[in-house]
């Protein structure tokens, strides 16, 4: 496998398209930046413009493209070409096809009793996943159950996605307890064009909520 960097992320931005918001998240405090890699999402990018939302990025930082139900070969392809070292599935993926998968795998749970199996089917794959609505893949802005997210955070490490900013990370981290946190469209000006201020008040609001229950 590819070295990841050491740590599990904790604060995440994702549905990037370009190395100035990249590097702004960066700097304001973000350990992981996403991009998507499916093309007919309003935040799809390819390969190549991936690589230039991660150029000069340390290898210290979790680089993560997002996926939805790609053959292994295919997320492969991406991640080498655009300089990513992990993936994340948001699909129906089949667990055997990922057991031998050389990066770091995310995969997505969605918070719904139905999905109460997910972790015991991926457990052995996967260095983490995402909490996010369960009737979609990602990036509707929807909020999640907070009783069962806080269930299925205390079984693996988790980031906590859905609809989180500023305003609501604190309230959500402090009631579902997840390893990190990961925002997208509630950042943004538009799908894929980050708004500063928010992605810089969201971070500082996510990084006091962390401090508050490590204390």
């Amino acid at each position: 496998m590819h070295n990841p960097p050491r740590s599990f992320p904790k604060i995440k931005v994702c549905g990037l398209t370009s190395a100035e918001d990249a590097r702004h998240a960066i700097q304001s405090g973000a350990d992981a930046v996403g991009v998507v890699g499916v093309l007919s999402s309003p935040r799809g990018i390819s390969a190549e413009k991936a690589r230039e939302v991660f150029q000069g990025l340390s290898n210290n930082l979790w680089k993560i493209a997002v996926f939805v139900n790609p053959s292994p070969a295919e997320a492969l392809s991406f991640l080498k070409r655009a300089d990513a070292n992990a993936v994340q599935l948001c699909g129906e993926e089949n667990t055997e096809d990922w057991n031998d998968f050389p990066f770091p795998v995310f995969k997505k749970w969605g918070v719904a009793e139905s999905e109460e199996g997910m972790h015991q089917r991926w457990k052995q794959i996967c260095c983490g996943f995402i909490l996010d609505s369960p009737n979609s893949p990602g990036g509707t802005g929807e909020t999640v159950d907070p009783v069962l997210a806080q269930r299925f955070a205390a079984q693996a490490p988790c980031l906590l996605a859905g609809g989180l900013h500023a305003e609501n990370v604190g309230e959500k981290v402090a009631q579902i307890r997840p390893a990190g946190v990961d925002a997208s469209s509630a950042l943004e000006d538009s799908p894929g064009i980050k708004n500063k201020e928010h992605v810089q008040v969201f971070i500082q609001s996510a990084q006091r909520a962390f401090q508050r229950i490590e204390q």
